[in-house]
């Protein structure tokens, strides 16, 4: 259920609704009837801690206050701003071109806390304040020729003073030129896999999601002449 400030509990609508004849109703024929649990105690209807009451229907005045903590978390992670995944690689410059055999290093390129995080935010409606924390747990890449895999960081940027060789995090090596694809280059596709954690009204959970980010990148053999 979801939290109730005015009733102290945790407040759920009765699923399926209470036959007309019970006594719940009271000879009403309207409003709805919703399950009240205190923290920490299991319902059992009829019996134990929790139990039934009768309220308006949603948006009637007077109806029982209920903010689903779920609902708050997901504010909270609106207030993050975070960002699809840009993607780094070798070369630099998105467009030129990589020879068959090289090594292609891979990585976010940003990598911060609104590209990777980890990052925190909180949010509050009505009496429930729910903290949240997102981060990046993996990111998938598809290299465009059947190529897939999984980077557990945000992979090493290059730079000049590092040289030639493999990534030591993450990185590809193309075995065949793009020149058989349609636009004559591969579709390189980065999806940054989040997690988030939250808590609050006494609750705690977890929300996952997938963010995307794409370059093309051809891929070129060496053209060796020989003359006799």
């Amino acid at each position: 259920g979801v939290w109730s400030s005015e009733r102290q509990c945790f407040v759920q609508r009765v699923s399926p609704q209470p036959k007309p004849v019970h006594a719940i109703w009271e000879g009403r024929e309207d409003g709805t009837i919703y399950q009240c649990s205190p923290p920490d105690a299991a319902f059992s209807a009829g019996t134990g801690v929790g139990f039934w009451f009768w309220a308006p229907s949603a948006g009637a005045s007077g109806s029982p206050v209920l903010v689903d903590p779920v609902t708050v978390a997901e504010r909270a992670v609106e207030r993050m701003a975070l960002r699809s995944p840009k993607i780094g690689m070798t070369p630099l410059r998105e467009g030129a071109p990589l020879l068959v055999g090289m090594d292609a290093w891979l990585w976010i390129d940003n990598a911060g806390l609104r590209g990777f995080g980890p990052i925190t935010r909180t949010a509050t409606a009505g009496p429930v304040s729910v903290t949240a924390t997102a981060k990046v747990k993996k990111v998938r890449w598809d290299l465009g020729d059947g190529t897939r895999l999984t980077c557990r960081s945000a992979g090493t940027p290059w730079s000049p003073d590092r040289g030639t060789g493999a990534s030591p995090t993450c990185g590809h090596r193309y075995l065949s030129p793009s020149s058989a694809e349609e636009d004559g280059s591969f579709t390189v596709t980065a999806t940054a896999h989040w997690l988030v954690t939250w808590t609050g009204a006494g609750q705690s959970g977890q929300i996952t999601f997938t963010m995307t980010g794409q370059r093309e990148q051809p891929v070129t053999e060496v053209q060796v002449l020989q003359t006799q």
